[in-house]
């Protein structure tokens, strides 16, 4: 009964992310609101019913020596125990482009799900606020009960197209592996330079289709946004590094997996998991391009068209 209840939830996610990311025929469209409101209910329930999971995993990660000796410098042995680290780099490597302070800075991460990688951040840099917004109800509250801390962590309820927050509250906003769930690109943008003080930061990182990254060049543009773009960086190869060696079968994500699931599902769930964190984005087979359809397969299909994992950094313009 669970593992048929979380394959509903990937079918419907998989189709959400399908009209998102693919942009063939009728899908080409703008998206009207009813649609828009559609999607977004989607994704936030699938988010919603994976609050709980088992896994320890935030992200595809990715695998970069320079960002693990950074990390490691402050926090021995980060990546051999409960975690492969990878989530871990991925979280370093996004905030890092954000420059250094020697004064206390307010971060908000847009998309911050259950709540660890903000908590692991916190951990790293302890002279910053930070404050998580997701859409998620159910991962705000897991992520508030288990990270929260008075004047250094908080989470709150929102969406990423109208953020819950004033006018130049924030000093650095980052956005990790979550935009792709976003209808409205634009919108997302224009409410990222809103809450920035003038000359604060964006640097998110996300994986793309062809067309989706059209939608955010676009989207960054001076006429289209206060954000001024400063550097954009393909890291496809550093993700697709991580994502191989949890296709390890010794590795500790496929430990997690095995250790989580029943026996008699192990195996389905062991591939599906797989499937979640990338696994043909880093094969490549072409085994994916000949999925189609609906449900499970729409995901597929959105994997098999992503072509780049990329970093964007930002600024707000201003002074």
């Amino acid at each position: 009964m669970e593992l048929q209840k979380e394959y509903k939830t990937m079918m419907g996610f998989g189709s959400a992310l399908a009209r998102l990311l693919i942009k063939d025929g009728a899908e080409g469209h703008a998206l009207d609101e009813t649609v828009s409101a559609n999607i977004k209910h989607q994704i936030g329930s699938s988010y919603n019913s994976w609050a709980d999971g088992a896994l320890t995993l935030w992200n595809w990660g990715m695998h970069d020596e320079q960002t693990h000796s950074r990390i490691a410098a402050q926090i021995p042995e980060f990546d051999q125990h409960d975690s492969d680290g990878f989530c871990e780099q991925l979280y370093c490597y996004t905030f890092g482009h954000a420059g250094v302070s020697d004064r206390p800075r307010k971060i908000l991460e847009v998309g911050s799900g259950a709540g660890a990688g903000l908590n692991f951040l916190s951990r790293l840099n302890q002279q910053d606020t930070f404050i998580g917004v997701d859409l998620a109800q159910r991962a705000v509250a897991r992520a508030t009960a288990r990270f929260s801390r008075p004047g250094a962590v908080s989470f709150v309820n929102g969406d990423a197209e109208n953020l819950p927050f004033k006018d130049g509250e924030f000093d650095v906003v980052i956005n990790v592996e979550s935009s792709h769930n976003y209808p409205h690109v634009g919108a997302f943008l224009a409410e990222v330079g809103r809450v920035l003080k003038p000359g604060g930061t964006f640097s998110f990182v996300d994986f793309f289709t062809d067309e989706r990254l059209a939608e955010f060049e676009k989207g960054l543009t001076p006429a289209a946004s206060a954000l001024q773009p400063q550097a954009q960086h393909d890291i496809s190869e550093n993700v697709r590094a991580a994502i191989r060696r949890r296709m390890d079968r010794d590795s500790i994500f496929r430990a997690q997996v095995r250790k989580s699931s029943p026996l008699g599902t192990r195996y389905i769930q062991e591939q599906n998991a797989l499937l979640q964190y990338g696994s043909p984005f880093a094969t490549k087979s072409s085994m994916w391009n000949k999925l189609s359809g609906t449900g499970m397969s729409d995901g597929l299909r959105v994997v098999a068209k992503l072509n780049s994992y990329r970093h964007f950094l930002a600024t707000k313009v201003g002074s």
